[in-house]
């Protein structure tokens, strides 16, 4: 639980880095966060199988 808060805002915070940098809109800055955010859940919950 307390995982998935830390990884919301560090997600939102590197789209929010990595839009500015390239200039994006914000509808594709939600697009780069919510990837980022399900990619990085996914393998956390991977890994956290294998352990």
């Amino acid at each position: 639980m307390i995982q998935d808060i830390l990884l919301f805002f560090v997600s939102l915070v590197g789209a929010e880095i990595l839009g500015k940098k390239r200039k994006w809109k914000e509808k594709k800055i939600l697009f780069a966060w919510l990837f980022i955010f399900f990619i990085c859940k996914f393998l956390i919950d991977k890994l956290l199988k294998q352990i």
